[in-house]
């Protein structure tokens, strides 16, 4: 083999160590860099599933045992992955539930502020943003349904009765019960009872507001603090003189139901119109 041969092959060997040693540098980069991205990936995805950890300080009036229950609320919230580590319940005397109440200008109660990671996952933003504000990096849930709280005066607003007319012989009319959860989802959690047409308080009932069709139901009360039921009651029912709201014209909508006039059992799916 002639020098110039080994020479040449010389070169060609150096030039294939170097490629080696360049192909295998740029396999560890890209291992290293590949494996940095899966734990990224997988510290991204642990921490999302990770519940946000807040505190909370809830705010109440003892004055008020019916009102608005906001406790409950909060309880709802713990099943958005999220962890309340440490809970405060505060009368609203306290001074430090008057600090927080001039603080964020809380101006109903019972109500419950949140602090910490509100931000955290996007589910618990959505909700938050539907039922309170944020300010200050803080939530601050006050109730939008009654009783409640004005947290200046102590006046309770939002005050109701709801009367439950209905015919115990009349096995097939629809529940009457129905329209207190209805009526929950306009924010009022009114004091109830339910009476038989023929008893007493049901008969003064039928006769005062004129009612005809049962099961029915008569609102009464603080009932301007729900701004909501009222722009649609006209849909459904009447304003009595008095200002009571009576349930008239949705009986048909609800189910089975008795016409008192005539004393008949009417469903409305095989009533002829």
């Amino acid at each position: 083999m002639t020098i110039k041969q080994i020479q040449i092959n010389y070169w060609i060997l150096l030039v294939l160590f170097g490629v080696i040693f360049i192909a295998s540098t740029a396999g560890i980069v890209l291992n290293v860099l590949s494996n940095s991205l899966v734990n990224k990936k997988i510290a991204e995805q642990t921490e999302a599933k990770r519940p946000a950890n807040l505190t909370a300080a809830v705010i109440t009036d003892p004055n008020c045992p019916d009102c608005f229950d906001s406790a409950k609320i909060l309880n709802d919230l713990e099943k958005l992955n999220i962890k309340i580590t440490k809970k405060d319940f505060l009368v609203k005397n306290d001074p430090a539930a008057v600090e927080l109440i001039q603080k964020y200008q809380i101006k109903k109660l019972p109500a419950f502020i949140l602090s910490g990671e509100i931000d955290k996952n996007n589910d618990l933003k959505t909700v938050l943003a539907k039922i309170g504000a944020t300010k200050d990096n803080v939530f601050i849930f006050e109730p939008s349904g009654g009783p409640y709280v004005l947290a200046t005066t102590g006046e309770i607003k939002g005050r109701t009765n709801l009367l439950l007319i209905t015919d115990a012989t009349c096995d097939k009319c629809y529940d009457v019960t129905q329209h207190k959860l209805v009526l929950g989802q306009f924010g009022i959690n009114a004091a109830t009872k339910v009476v038989d047409y023929k008893s007493g308080e049901g008969k003064n009932a039928v006769a005062k507001y004129g009612i005809k069709l049962i099961p029915t139901f008569v609102l009464t009360g603080d009932i301007k603090e729900f701004p909501r039921l009222q722009s649609i009651w006209s849909e459904v029912g009447t304003v009595a003189w008095d200002g009571a709201l009576i349930f008239r014209k949705g009986v048909p909508f609800m189910g089975i139901y008795k016409d008192l006039v005539t004393g008949k059992i009417i469903d409305p799916r095989t009533a002829k119109p």
